[in-house]
C-alpha cells in the first residue's frame, strides 16, 4: 500500500507539470518563444507584443505559485491516502491463513492438554486447505469464548513431523476435528467444512461434558477410543 501511495504522488506531480498554473505562466511561455534566437534573427518579433521588462521577477512569481500549488495538492493527496490506508486496514477482515497461523502459534501443547483435566479439540489443518480457511474465523472465536473450559490444539496435518499423530487419529481428510473428553476418549470427529452452528453446538456441549449433538466420523469403531492412552500415562505421571 505504501508503494501505491508513492506512485500516486509521483503521478500527481507529473500531471501538475503539464497544467498552465496562471496567466503569468502563459505570458512567460509566450515571451520565451518570442525571445528565441531563431525568432529574433528572422525578425518575427512583433511590435504589438510587449515582453515583460523584468523577466526574473515574472519567473520568481510563477515558480512560487507553482511551488505552492504543488505542495497544497500533495498535502491534500497525502491526507486522502492516509485516510484511505487507515480505513482499508481497519475494514479488511483478517485472512484465513493468518488466523490459522495465529491459532497454531497459540495452540496449547498436546502434552499439557492431556493432563489438565479439560476436554480437548484437536484440529488437524493445512494452510492450503480452503475449508480450514473458511472455518478459521469461527474456530478462533470459539477458542476465545471457551478458552477456560476447552483445550484447543492445532496440528499441521500436512507436516511430516506430525505423521505419527495423523496415523493415531486416522486422519484421512482435512480439516479433521477430533473431540476428546477430559479422560482422552475420542467421542467423534467432524471432517471437512463444518457449518458454524454445528461447531458452536458441538463445542458448547463438549465444554459441559454433555452428549454431543452431532455424530461424525468414528475412526475407532469396534476399537479403543483412547488413541493417546499410553502417552497420557507417561506424560501425566510426571506432571
Amino acid at each position: 500500500m505504501k508503494t501505491i501511495a508513492v506512485l500516486l504522488i509521483i503521478i500527481l506531480k507529473l500531471c501538475l507539470s503539464f497544467i498552465p498554473y496562471s496567466k503569468l505562466g502563459s505570458v512567460m511561455h509566450r515571451h520565451t518563444l518570442l525571445m528565441k534566437p531563431e525568432n529574433l534573427e528572422s525578425g518575427d518579433m512583433k511590435d504589438d507584443i510587449s515582453a515583460p521588462e523584468d523577466i526574473p521577477e515574472f519567473t520568481k512569481i510563477n515558480s512560487e505559485f507553482r511551488f505552492k500549488l504543488d505542495n497544497k495538492a500533495i498535502a491534500a493527496l497525502s491526507s486522502l491516502l492516509g485516510s484511505f490506508l487507515f480505513l482499508f486496514q481497519h475494514t479488511q477482515p483478517v485472512s484465513g491463513v493468518a488466523l490459522i497461523n495465529a491459532m497454531a502459534q497459540d495452540s496449547l501443547p498436546l502434552e499439557k492438554a492431556l493432563c489438565n483435566g479439560k476436554p480437548t479439540i484437536i484440529d488437524f489443518y493445512a494452510d492450503w486447505c480452503e475449508s480450514c480457511k473458511a472455518m478459521a474465523p469461527t474456530m478462533r472465536r470459539m477458542e476465545t469464548e471457551f478458552a477456560e473450559k476447552v483445550n484447543f490444539v492445532a496440528i499441521d496435518g500436512a507436516n511430516s513431523e506430525n505423521s505419527d499423530l495423523v496415523g493415531k487419529f486416522r486422519v484421512d481428510g482435512i480439516p479433521h476435528l477430533a473431540f476428546l473428553t477430559k479422560q482422552g476418549e475420542v467421542k467423534t470427529a467432524l471432517i471437512g467444512a463444518v457449518p458454524e452452528t454445528v461447531l458452536e453446538d458441538e463445542i458448547f456441549s463438549l465444554s459441559r461434558s454433555k452428549s454431543l449433538p452431532y455424530s461424525g466420523y468414528d475412526a475407532f469403531e469396534g476399537e479403543s477410543h483412547f488413541p493417546l492412552i499410553e502417552e497420557t500415562k507417561e506424560v501425566c505421571k510426571t506432571e
